[in-house]
C-alpha cells in the first residue's frame, strides 16, 4: 500500500469514530458532547 492510501483509510477510520463518539466516551452525556476548540477528531489525530 501507498503511504497516501493509509492515510486516507486511518483517516477516514477516524471520521467515523469521531461521528459515533457516544460508542467509545467512558461518559457518553458529558464527554464530547458540546462545541469546543478541539473536535475528538482532532484529539485523536493530534
Amino acid at each position: 500500500m501507498k503511504p497516501q492510501m493509509v492515510k486516507k483509510l486511518l483517516m477516514s477510520q477516524i471520521k467515523t469514530i469521531a461521528d459515533n463518539a457516544k460508542s467509545f466516551c467512558i461518559d457518553s452525556e458529558r464527554n464530547f458532547s458540546r462545541k469546543r476548540k478541539l473536535s475528538m477528531e482532532k484529539v485523536i489525530t493530534g
